[in-house]
């Protein structure tokens, strides 16, 4: 993972460079985030790992055009197993749905089964703006 200090271009990118940083420099940090978005009640695996800009087994791509090419999730965690979040950030551009739908197509195809998915950015519309109840 990148330096904390070499930021990306873009704010989206920037954003979630600063928060997969956090995350993974201190374990009881991830778990207490994804306990706040997924809700108390679900259950976390043990061992985590997070990616940022690249899919879960691949090395990190060498650029942020061919992160923007290729468009992959923000950042992801995964137990390498079944288990994943996608994190998508939007900060200047709007969130797009068949965005958050080809992540979640990419989960299932990598063999993920219990894939949650969280927005974050400046405007988020609501699930019922996609159609979609609040814990799709």
């Amino acid at each position: 993972m990148r330096n904390i200090i070499d930021q990306y271009g873009q704010q989206e990118n920037r954003l979630t460079h600063a928060l997969a940083s956090t995350l993974k420099e201190d374990p009881k940090v991830m778990r207490q985030f994804l306990q706040w978005v997924l809700g108390t009640g679900k259950s976390i695996p043990k061992h985590l790992e997070i990616v940022e800009q690249r899919l879960p087994g691949e090395e990190e791509p060498q650029t942020e055009q061919e992160i923007e090419k290729r468009g992959l999730p923000d950042a992801w965690i995964h137990d390498g197993e079944n288990w994943s979040v996608i994190i998508e950030s939007k900060i200047a551009a709007p969130l797009q749905r068949n965005q958050l739908q080809r992540h979640l197509r990419m989960a299932e195809a990598r063999g993920f089964t219990n894939i949650h998915l969280i927005a974050l950015g400046a405007h988020i519309p609501k699930p019922t703006e996609y159609g979609w109840v609040e814990n799709c």
